[in-house]
């Protein structure tokens, strides 16, 4: 154990003691069947490869499905399905795939495809990024992640409107955005819902639209802009309206010069031209959000 004193002269970093370090024994390591690779879509688009397995207990619990990443390291790995895989727990929590056994001259590797499971939609991969999502904004997969992700606890918090409710508003309801919740007419919403359900999603809606506004921002979604950063733009302005203002100014307003381009100095260069274009390219859907709340 080290003298107090030599702790002190190493110091600490920011996130643990110079000190001190920590050994852990090797992940544990298992091979089983991949049955089949199924698409998962993200909030943003991303389409994940999802590895369905054979059954195999590790470390505890019974793994069924992990993670492929995406295609890149599909490639690397050459997996495809029917290839017996080795499969670990990332950090001892998320079933991961590691490695693959093969014959000898079988270089076979399973493939992205190049439309949408769900829409049919083109899938794109941007410039620069390893990633492939949908190219359709408008999927309902994506849809209905974004809308998860809206009404979720680290968001708007909006109690009773779970996954089931979500698929109604995209399948029968045919919502498309966030905001589409919000305009909906009350007797819409009694005739589709039911009594009990249509006089508890409106109470909500109207205690949702009180929430503070870095959850409305946090709501939306903004790729790289996440929950502290939305606390600390919203501390500055009093609406989303503003925000998007005054990301718009080309040049200081007379008497508001102090706030001229504080949006990129809270977020910085990384995140600031990625938010830039979602807010201004978004302008009717923050219109729509401002005025319901």
């Amino acid at each position: 154990v080290l003298e107090h004193h030599i702790r002190d002269e190493l110091g600490e970093g920011t996130k643990a003691p110079k000190w001190a370090t920590a050994y852990k024994f090797p992940p544990e390591r298992k091979d089983t069947k991949l049955l089949d690779i199924q698409i998962s879509i993200g909030r943003h688009g991303t389409l994940t490869p999802i590895a369905i397995l054979k059954p195999v207990h590790l470390s505890g619990t019974t793994v069924q499905r992990a993670s492929l990443c995406n295609q890149n390291e599909i490639m690397r790995l050459l997996v495809d399905i029917g290839d017996t895989v080795l499969v670990e727990k990332s950090a001892e929590i998320i079933p991961k795939v590691v490695g693959v056994q093969k014959e000898v001259g079988n270089n076979r590797f399973w493939e992205m495809p190049a439309t949408c499971p769900v829409c049919g939609s083109p899938v794109v991969q941007d410039v620069g990024k390893v990633a492939r999502r949908c190219s359709n904004v408008a999927c309902p997969a994506v849809v209905a992640e974004r809308l998860k992700h809206a009404v979720g606890k680290s968001a708007l918090d909006w109690d009773g409107f779970g996954e089931a409710q979500v698929q109604f508003f995209v399948d029968k309801a045919r919502v498309t955005r966030l905001s589409d919740l919000f305009v909906r007419p009350e007797e819409w919403v009694n005739h589709h819902l039911g009594k009990a359900a249509a006089k508890k999603f409106l109470a909500e809606r109207e205690r949702v639209k009180k929430a503070p506004l870095w959850r409305k921002l946090h709501a939306l979604g903004v790729e790289g802009v996440g929950k502290s950063l939305c606390q600390d733009l919203c501390a500055k302005f009093r609406s989303l309206a503003a925000i998007a203002d005054n990301l718009a100014q080309k040049k200081p307003v007379p008497g508001d010069e102090e706030n001229f381009g504080k949006v990129e100095s809270i977020l910085g260069e990384v995140d600031s031209q990625a938010f830039k274009d979602y807010m201004l390219g978004h302008e009717e859907e923050i219109v729509r959000l401002n005025d319901a709340g």
